[in-house]
């Protein structure tokens, strides 16, 4: 059985498509007649299988040879999805894919800090932004015979909050104890370590952020030969301070958020090194119902201000950052938090997730108590811990009447006496508390003893 092609030209509704059709027992090659009435066959929908042509052979007039592309079409292209990256930490990620001779594109483009090989599809890099992203990215390989492409889901997780510093264990008394198996923020020593770049002149840069602060406080004096704050800063209303701020061009007065991102929240508390004079009330540019927020106790709590009273003032320039937190509910009892890369649980301890609901009534113990549940539970088959105080209020949002995401936290800030919700950071006889409730002088973050009762909320890394 001898079979030949037929290249047919199909035109319809203005479009051209090249096709051809396998013949069986066609006749003679020679037979003109033969191949003519099959192509009128093709033509009329009446042939045999018509299949596209990707690559079309064209006879030579002199030696009859056929010229074809060498080149192996791409297929099968496919990551390891999703992919995720970390930030600060490098990682790669390679694909599988059959083919010669590829070129790879990616849409759109890569987050800061990733890049895509051309030449074998290599995704790599180490993500450098502070706040956290997850898109759909669409890969595309091809070369001379084709091309194919594949979606992907690219998660980076925005820099973890900041380290306390706290590295002793204590039991309920103070005494310091061997951390391993306590739950207790210095065994974990989870979070980010601080950068900051003094510039000896009377700024300081946070590589994190991006933002640049001055050194010293508003009205205070800075010495260049000792690149120091010879004076505090003075107090002033909200308007003077955004004045003063201002007077030096591109700095302004710091959201809360920013103003924790450079506050330690270990025993001393106050603002990290470099950062010299300390206050006690510092302004903020987060608007509340009365006037701006204060930072009381350089930023463990915060409370409504009026703006006629008299606070001391911190100088910020970049962008503005009020949050970086990104929540997806994963629909299974956990939240995800771009941002910061953590992922929690929807319900306080006590509490069963109930399709999508959070039901039944929390669980409210004493700090051990409350350490030892967080680790023993294994939801999703994950290990769990009690967030430090850094992490904890980093779910903190102002602007929501209970000061946390009411979709993604529907309990934690409305039931009636749970406000308060322990932290894995001891001090002294006490842990750290945060609160959230539309009672409470907004942020308040208090050493509560470890004897008391209080909530849970459990955290972990993704």
């Amino acid at each position: 059985m001898r079979k030949n092609k037929i290249l047919c030209l199909l035109t319809t509704f203005g479009m051209t498509t090249s096709c051809q059709i396998q013949l069986d027992n066609p006749g003679s090659p020679g037979d003109k007649s033969f191949y003519a009435t099959e192509a009128l066959r093709c033509l009329a929908g009446q042939s045999f299988s018509c299949k596209p042509v990707t690559s079309i052979s064209s006879e030579s007039s002199t030696n009859n040879s056929a010229t074809t592309n060498s080149d192996v079409s791409p297929s099968g292209l496919g990551y390891d999805s999703p992919l995720i990256f970390y930030s600060q930490i490098a990682n790669s990620f390679t694909p599988r894919i059959s083919g010669t001779s590829l070129t790879f594109s990616i849409t759109p483009s890569l987050p800061s800090g990733l890049s895509l090989d051309s030449t074998s599809g290599l995704i790599s890099g180490t993500y450098s932004s502070y706040s956290g992203s997850s898109l759909d990215y669409v890969v595309t390989v091809s070369n001379a015979s084709g091309y194919t492409n594949t979606t992907v889901k690219l998660t980076a997780f925005g820099l973890s909050p900041l380290k306390t510093g706290q590295t002793t264990c204590m039991d309920n008394l103070a005494n310091p104890i061997a951390c391993s198996g306590t739950g207790q923020d210095a065994e974990f020593q989870k979070g980010s370590n601080p950068s900051l770049t003094d510039n000896a002149d009377g700024t300081v840069k946070d590589n994190h952020t991006g933002n640049t602060w001055m050194k010293c406080e508003l009205g205070g004096v800075y010495t260049v030969g000792s690149n120091s704050c010879t004076s505090p800063g003075t107090t002033s209303s909200y308007i003077a301070a955004t004045t003063g701020c201002a007077a030096s061009s591109g700095f302004r007065v710091p959201t809360s958020f920013e103003l924790r991102s450079i506050s330690k929240m270990d025993n001393p508390t106050g603002f990290f090194t470099p950062f010299q004079i300390e206050g006690f009330n510092y302004w903020t540019a987060t608007a509340s119902p009365t006037g701006h927020f204060v930072a009381i106790n350089t930023n463990i709590n915060l409370v409504e201000s009026l703006d006629a009273n008299s606070n001391i003032t911190k100088c910020v320039s970049g962008s503005t950052l009020n949050s970086k937190s990104s929540y997806v509910d994963n629909a299974d009892g956990t939240i995800l938090d771009i941002g910061t890369g953590l992922l929690w649980q929807k319900c306080p301890l006590g509490q069963t997730y109930t399709s999508g609901n959070c039901t039944g009534v929390l669980t409210k113990v004493s700090w051990d108590i409350s350490l030892t549940n967080c680790t023993s539970s294994n939801l999703k088959g994950k290990s769990w811990r009690l967030p430090n105080i850094n992490e904890l209020a980093s779910i903190f949002d102002p602007t929501y009447s209970n000061y946390v995401n009411p979709t993604f936290f529907p309990t934690v800030g409305d039931t009636p006496g749970s406000f308060g919700f322990w932290s894995s950071t001891g001090i002294n006889t006490a842990s750290r508390v945060v609160f959230f409730s539309a009672n409470a002088p907004v942020l308040t973050i208090a050493p509560k003893s470890t004897n008391n009762a209080y909530a849970s909320l459990c955290v972990t890394d993704p």
